[in-house]
């Protein structure tokens, strides 16, 4: 039999083999002790948290997500848990650049709310922005540099909270390194972070003379600062790296549990006789004030817990968002959002977020109901469930159908426009839309639509979509710049040329569209050849 190896050594070994092997499981499990249904030693609480969470005794408001050690070591010790499923954040995909949408005329395109924070004091930061601030945040965390706390303002529905909790997952991926804690502030209050204990029972007896005393939930990783490394080595997991702390909804909680959390954000990282794992990083999040629509909120943030806080505010954009939803995917291969919301939205971009807090709806009262990159996703999952719903039932899935599954997440405005839209494109023929790449002189053009705005951006979005994930042949290009000048409308051509290029952005350095194809365009469209200073 092995020996069983000390702390330091276990997770020498760890690190050395950058993965959870039977050698180091071994290790965990003699070094771990069972009581009952729960751990002590090496990352005991945490451990005894999945265990209650997978029991559905979970604290109020809070979530957890393991990393691989964990879960290997629980498995090994005969308490397998299921990984609870990260939502899929946008911004968080590799590779992908960030880019701005314009209109026809140029113009950048504006959502009716302000996503820029109404203080200038604080920097606002881009989805690439904010990535880096996060992996610089858990780097420093992980070397045990114990960094301040970070704090996200945003605006609603912009997916502040998804990519808090799907930075676990992307940062060092391969590994699932990561521990997370969320917890829903706004749900919580004081005694949900502490519970009273008896002496001499639990824990560390740190109040001679009295009956009880107050010990911290086992889902926080705080440990007793008497117990001293051991202590943090214990808050530190079985692999000794920490993990995330993501408070949500900061400003919304009450104001006594933000005298918590200024103790746990503070330099110290204490409340009262406990301290912050050593490994562990705190990131905090929160709707502006100016985006709060009900008056019965309650909003309050002390300057004093915002002096210890780095403050960013979010503000992605639709090209980021779009990038992304146009690739992707969830587990089964199916997209995300669905591909004909994403065209629809780069066509009628107003509808991305279209949120106003002030804004009054026509029966009176505020606004319940908007367009956000959040809400959009859901009336995307809609969609596809009472598709199949139908389906199922043998029923048609008529366009008033479509209309009401948008409009539950989105409200009636856009769902009606993205209907019509969807309605529009479904009229032309597939076969005669393939011909704009194959013979264009018998495809439909903007002429055979007789002039209405939304039936000419329907019949370009049709078009796009035939191609839009294939890679083009030089025959097809130029069938496509063919097509283009025989709609012979230029504001139009504008729109159809920007968004082919946006589809297919390797085209701009295709030797035949430099070369020939341009020169064409220009020659038809001569006001195309300054555009967009001229990066057609």
């Amino acid at each position: 039999m092995k020996p069983v190896k000390s702390f330091e050594q276990f997770r020498k070994e760890l690190n050395e083999s950058r993965q959870v092997n039977e050698g180091i499981l071994d290790t965990v499990k003699k070094t771990l002790k069972r009581i009952g249904d729960f751990f002590s030693g090496i990352g005991s609480k945490f451990l005894n948290s999945l265990v209650a969470q997978e029991k559905g005794m979970t604290h109020k408001g809070v979530k957890i997500y393991p990393n691989k050690a964990d879960l290997a070591v629980l498995k090994q010790e005969g308490e397998p848990v299921k990984e609870l499923p990260l939502p899929e954040a946008w911004g968080f995909v590799e590779g992908h650049d960030e880019q701005v949408f314009e209109d026809a005329e140029g113009n950048l395109l504006e959502t009716k709310i302000e996503l820029e924070h109404p203080n200038a004091e604080i920097e606002n930061v881009t989805t690439k922005q904010l990535k880096f601030l996060l992996e610089t945040h858990i780097d420093a965390g992980k070397a045990g540099k114990k960094p301040g706390p970070i704090l996200i303002w945003g605006a609603p529905g912009i997916g502040k909270t998804a990519i808090i909790e799907a930075v676990s997952k992307f940062h060092d991926m391969t590994l699932g390194n990561n521990r997370l804690i969320v917890m829903d502030l706004a749900t919580m209050s004081p005694e949900d972070f502490f519970l009273p204990a008896a002496k001499g029972g639990v824990g560390i007896d740190y109040e001679p003379g009295t009956k009880s005393t107050r010990l911290p939930i086992e889902d926080l990783p705080l440990f007793d600062v008497r117990e001293g490394k051991k202590g943090d080595d214990e808050a530190n997991g079985v692999d000794g790296t920490g993990g995330i702390i993501f408070f949500d909804e900061i400003a919304r909680c009450p104001a006594k549990v933000q005298n918590v959390l200024m103790k746990l954000c503070d330099d110290s990282r204490r409340v009262g006789n406990f301290e912050l794992g050593s490994k562990w990083v705190i990131v905090c999040a929160a709707n502006r004030e100016s985006d709060e629509s009900d008056s019965n909120t309650t909003y309050s943030f002390s300057a004093i817990l915002g002096n210890r806080f780095t403050q960013v505010n979010f503000v992605p954009t639709f090209g980021e968002w779009a990038d992304w939803a146009g690739s992707a995917q969830n587990a089964e291969g199916e997209f995300v959002v669905a591909p004909e919301i994403t065209t629809f939205l780069r066509f009628f971009e107003d509808y991305w977020h279209n949120m106003d807090p002030d804004d009054m709806d026509k029966l009176g009262g505020k606004k319940t109901i908007f367009p956000t990159p959040r809400s959009w996703t859901k009336a995307s999952i809609a969609l596809k469930n009472q598709r199949e719903t139908a389906k199922r039932l043998g029923e048609p899935f008529t366009t008033d159908m479509v209309r009401s599954a948008i409009a539950q997440s989105v409200g009636k405005p856009a769902a009606q426009q993205f209907a019509a839209f969807l309605e529009l494109t479904s009229r032309i023929k597939p076969e005669d839309i393939k011909k704009v790449y194959t013979d264009p002189t018998k495809a439909p053009t903007i002429k055979d639509v007789k002039g209405d705005l939304n039936s000419q951006i329907g019949l370009i979005a049709a078009v796009l979509m035939q191609k839009s994930k294939d890679k083009l042949t030089d025959e097809e290009i130029g069938n496509f710049i063919k097509w283009v000048i025989l709609c012979d409308d230029e504001r139009m051509a504008m729109r159809s040329i920007s968004q082919f290029l946006d589809f297919h952005p390797e085209v701009r350095k295709n030797e035949y569209y430099i070369s020939d194809l341009k020169n064409e365009l220009f020659k038809h469209y001569s006001n195309l050849a300054t555009a967009k200073g001229g990066k057609l």
